[in-house]
């Protein structure tokens, strides 16, 4: 639009000047075949747009562990099973410690003074004769070569002395440990016989505890039933009781009522009497009420 505005603006500075001149003839329009034939340029394809990708975080180490529910779990089951070990050993011990050959002190100090009043007696100073060895029979025999027939000819020759010394001692005045022997094993099983008894009688003992304690909770729980039971009876005769008194109270309301609407000439001293008299009921009431209150209250904590 500015080469029509620029031959516009001329025109008119011709017509103000007075000047007179050629208009210039725009050329026509010239039409071109269309060509059909040729295709058209192709459009630059827009490259997408790539999203650009968060970096990856790293996996944490929590993912390869077990939760810690879980272990803690654990720790609690091993700190109960190694508990449930030691209590188990404590229990093994205490179980064969009954079966124990140690010798309580009672026990030793009866040893002592028996020790003692044979020391007076006899001589200890001598080796105590044991019993012979028992003779080995079915022996296979077995092709022994110099040596070992040598050994075992010095262990027989061993045994013959050891033998022919306890012989000795025999007729030396020496004594067998068979009765002392014997005399510790009968101690042994007295004292094993006195735990057990202890123990037993413990067992009773506790066993007669445990009974005794139901019967008591037995004997506290019908006391308790009955003191219940006799509360809510006198609550019940002094709820009837006070039922009574009313229904009373209001008859005697109702007759003064009657007296009033009959004698009209004294309403107001009649109104004045009925008001005081329904105060004094409801004071008597209140107190009467809360006085029971009390009492019940006491009962139940006594």
């Amino acid at each position: 639009y500015l080469p029509d505005l620029r031959a516009i603006l001329l025109d008119l500075s011709d017509a103000v000047e007075g000047r007179t001149a050629p208009r210039p003839v725009p050329e026509p329009t010239k039409s071109k075949p269309f060509n059909l034939t040729a295709p058209k340029a192709r459009m630059v394809p827009i490259p997408k747009i790539i999203p650009k990708i968060d970096k990856a975080r790293t996996v944490p180490k929590t993912t390869y562990e077990p939760p810690r529910d879980h272990v803690e779990l654990e720790k609690i089951r091993e700190d109960n099973h190694r508990r449930a070990l030691n209590k188990l050993d404590q229990t093994r011990a205490l179980h064969h410690h009954f079966l124990q050959t140690d010798k309580s002190p009672k026990t030793q100090s009866k040893i002592s003074k028996i020790m003692q009043e044979r020391e007076k007696n006899y001589r200890f100073d001598h080796f105590r004769a044991n019993p012979p060895p028992k003779p080995e029979a079915n022996k296979i025999p077995v092709k022994l070569n110099i040596a070992t027939i040598l050994k075992e000819s010095q262990l027989y020759k061993k045994q013959e002395d050891d033998v022919r010394r306890r012989l000795m001692d025999f007729e030396a005045g020496g004594k067998d440990a068979q009765e002392f022997t014997q005399w510790q094993q009968s101690m042994q099983k007295q004292d094993y016989d006195d735990q057990m008894t202890t123990i037993e009688r413990k067992r009773l003992e506790g066993k007669m505890s445990y009974e005794e304690a139901i019967l008591a909770r037995q004997r506290l729980t019908e006391e308790n039933r009955r003191l219940a039971e006799e509360l809510k009876r006198q609550t019940r005769e002094a709820i009837e009781e006070h039922v009574k008194e009313k229904v009373k109270d209001e008859q005697r309301m109702k007759q003064l009522i009657d007296e009033v609407v009959s004698g009209r000439e004294n309403a107001k001293l009649s109104q004045q009497k009925l008001q005081q008299y329904k105060a004094d009921f409801v004071k008597q009431y209140k107190e009467e009420h809360k006085q029971m209150m009390k009492q019940a209250l006491e009962d139940v904590s006594n």
